[in-house]
């Protein structure tokens, strides 16, 4: 056996860590629970964002969204608020 113990972590940091934003490439699909957390959205904010025009692809039970689109969809979103 080794003498080299890697530890598991499971403090505040790893779960605060799973919850940080992350980065969205224009050239990837991502299931919407990963895109949500990629952005920091909560359920909340995913459903206002459909409300708004954000455009998911469906195959059965899973729901998907381009890169393209988040940009798209954040594009179109900043600049009709700054014309409100």
């Amino acid at each position: 056996m080794s003498g080299v113990h890697h530890a598991q972590p499971d403090g505040p940091e790893s779960r605060s860590s799973a919850r940080t934003s992350g980065a969205i490439s224009l050239h990837e699909l991502y299931r919407i629970d990963e895109a949500m957390r990629r952005l920091g959205w909560q359920n909340a904010a995913y459903r206002a964002a459909l409300r708004r025009g954000l455009q998911v692809l469906n195959s059965g039970k899973r729901r998907y969204v381009t890169g393209e689109e988040i940009f798209r969809f954040l594009k179109a979103d900043s600049l009709r608020r700054l014309s409100a």
